[in-house]
């Protein structure tokens, strides 16, 4: 596990990191927030996750099957995070994964698409 420190994550232009984000429903009282990142965070040669639980003060890495190779399109926290711990993210060209576990493991969960490049918007 890596736990990277908000001081040492930076979002600035022209190449902004941070390419999505997360926000779990029920924030307020359990401070979840997931952010998925173009892997300039860490040293991993695919795109990240990253978890925080403290409101963003520190991040947690989630690569547990992960083995994407596009860039992600999104990321979404379930409505029922709070009884479910789902989470989803698109890819542009992997499709999308599902964590059922707070992101602490990814599966493909692609039944029924017949185009893996998804876009938000």
């Amino acid at each position: 596990m890596v736990v990277i420190s908000s001081t040492d994550a930076h979002a600035h232009n022209p190449h902004d990191p941070v390419q999505g984000l997360g926000i779990s429903p029920d924030f307020s009282n359990d401070q979840t927030l997931f952010l998925t990142t173009d892997g300039e965070l860490t040293t991993w040669r695919y795109q990240d996750i990253l978890r925080s639980t403290d409101g963003g003060v520190t991040w947690t890495k989630l690569p547990r099957g992960l083995d994407n190779y596009s860039n992600f399109s999104a990321i979404r926290v379930s409505p029922n995070y709070a009884i479910d711990r789902t989470v989803f993210a698109t890819t542009l060209g992997g499709g999308v994964y599902r964590s059922t576990n707070r992101g602490n493991s990814w599966q493909f969960f692609n039944i029924g698409l017949s185009n893996l490049y998804l876009r938000e918007g």
